[in-house]
């Protein structure tokens, strides 16, 4: 039986009031609640990457691409707001990509906030970009930064023509043809989860999350404390990371000349951009996730969070799984799937270190909790010696219940229905069945690493908006 818990009444962002550090005679373009709570309400994904025919970012890509997306300028945005940034410390490569923005909206349509199958569920909650932005230029005018100055020579001293997400530049076939496909792939999503989300159940399931999580979230900073001592009983190595830069020395004093790295996929990981700064280490990386390999071997930018791949049809999958494999494969689902699991395997069986993120941790009991469909985690964190997981410290709740309540809720609103595996990691691999010694390292990991992420959310919090980061990622 569900036990029913009443949440906290709901308000639209429209209707709360601004919050009490925020200055609204310095910021006055961005004084209403909606543009503050759209802010805190980004995910970091870096999905708006994959955004079709932006300027900004285009124009960027020699330079220094990540000033110019979207996820970028409300990082900036948000610094400014809360005065850890000031106008005249602007970069000029940011203010470039701000120039360049022509508030056209594009970025709109592959945020994870907006995603299309969510769009007639919650709209009130989805992000304005282009209001964003349009705020942040005429914010920094009023502050006397000079526009006019990065204007692009080619432009010949004017800006482009504004054009909505659906009119402007052509594109190619091949990309035509991978849009249809995810919006094909979105839709099917849609249809399969609208009657659960609808649904007296799908309610009570959600008031119970939230309940878990405003008690959680009210008692973070003692969780957090509680969470690093029981983890280290457990024999967990703790890392504490304020930044994403801390979090990266952290990878760095780890995994550096560490060879081969086999990966989960991981949202917070991407926030910290995890894959690619364990490149510049020179590890090879190898990406288990079956969307995210994919992607690694077809190359671009993922088009959804989850479904990082679900752009690519099958004579496109087959393009990239044969050669990995070094055999031919029929172009169906079951047969590519299956080809790309082996070819992983081998890589699997090869690495000295598995990188996997966290769906939620369990503060008493020190424990754990990731949930995945392909199977790929229990390899990634049963095969190689050394184990590091990446959490964010919202995914940390009280008890071993919750941790579990939260998995299991977070499949049904993803497919409706509970995920194929919910795991536990309570520490290294062990056995005491030699005179009741305990031997760490037997069948799994030796030695396992977590590194817990603030990056904002204690900030978040403390702003009060710490309901952005209640957000299970669930799709």
């Amino acid at each position: 039986m569900i036990r029913l818990v009443s949440p906290l009444p709901y308000r639209k962002p429209s209707e709360l009031p601004l919050p009490s550090w925020f200055d609204p005679a310095k910021w006055p373009h961005f004084a209403a609640p909606e543009l503050i709570s759209a802010v805190y309400r980004c995910q970091r994904c870096g999905i708006c990457r994959a955004t079709q025919g932006c300027r900004a970012m285009e124009r960027a890509s020699a330079v220094a691409p990540e000033v110019a997306t979207p996820r970028g300028k409300i990082a900036v945005i948000r610094a400014l707001l809360e005065g850890r940034l000031s106008p005249g410390e602007l970069p000029p490569e940011f203010l470039r990509g701000v120039v360049d923005c022509n508030h056209c909206g594009r970025c709109d349509s592959p945020c994870i906030v907006n995603v299309a199958y969510r769009e007639g569920l919650s709209p009130e909650l989805n992000i304005d970009h282009a209001r964003l932005f349009r705020a942040l230029s005429q914010a920094l005018k009023d502050h006397g930064v000079d526009l006019a100055a990065y204007l692009p020579p080619a432009a010949g001293g004017a800006p482009e023509p504004a054009q909505g997400p659906d009119g402007g530049e052509p594109v190619g076939d091949l990309e035509k043809r991978q849009k249809q496909t995810r919006r094909q792939a979105i839709l099917s999503m849609r249809r399969r989860n609208r009657a659960f989300w609808s649904s007296p159940r799908a309610a009570e399931i959600a008031a119970e999350c939230r309940a878990i999580k405003d008690r959680s979230m009210a008692g973070l900073p003692a969780l957090v404390e509680l969470a690093v001592e029981r983890l280290e009983r457990n024999g967990f190595h703790v890392h504490r990371a304020a930044t994403k830069g801390e979090a990266q020395a952290v990878v760095e004093r780890l995994l550096r000349g560490a060879g081969t790295v086999v990966k989960g996929k991981t949202i917070t990981g991407r926030e910290i951009d995890l894959a690619n700064y364990i490149r510049t280490l020179g590890v090879e990386v190898i990406e288990t996730d079956l969307g995210e390999r994919l992607l690694q071997l077809a190359g671009g930018e993922p088009t959804h969070k989850h479904h990082p791949a679900v752009h690519l049809d099958l004579e496109q999958v087959q393009a990239v799984v044969e050669p990995d494999l070094g055999e031919p494969v029929p172009a169906t689902v079951d047969d590519l799937a299956g080809a790309a699991a082996r070819a992983l395997h081998r890589h699997m069986l090869r690495a000295g270190w598995g990188v996997v993120g966290c769906n939620a941790l369990a503060a008493e009991d020190g424990v754990v909790f990731t949930l995945e469909n392909e199977g790929n985690l229990r390899w990634v964190t049963s095969i190689p010696e050394n184990l590091l997981i990446v959490a964010g410290i919202e995914k940390i709740v009280r008890t071993f219940m919750e941790a579990s309540y939260l998995c299991w809720a977070t499949g049904y609103f993803a497919m409706s229905q509970v995920t194929t595996y919910i795991d536990t990691i309570a520490g290294p691999s062990k056995s005491a069945d030699i005179m009741m010694q305990f031997a760490r390292g037997v069948h799994g990991p030796k030695n396992v690493h977590i590194i817990l992420l603030d990056n904002g959310r204690a900030d978040c919090l403390r702003a009060g908006y710490g309901e952005a980061i209640y957000c299970l990622n669930c799709s």
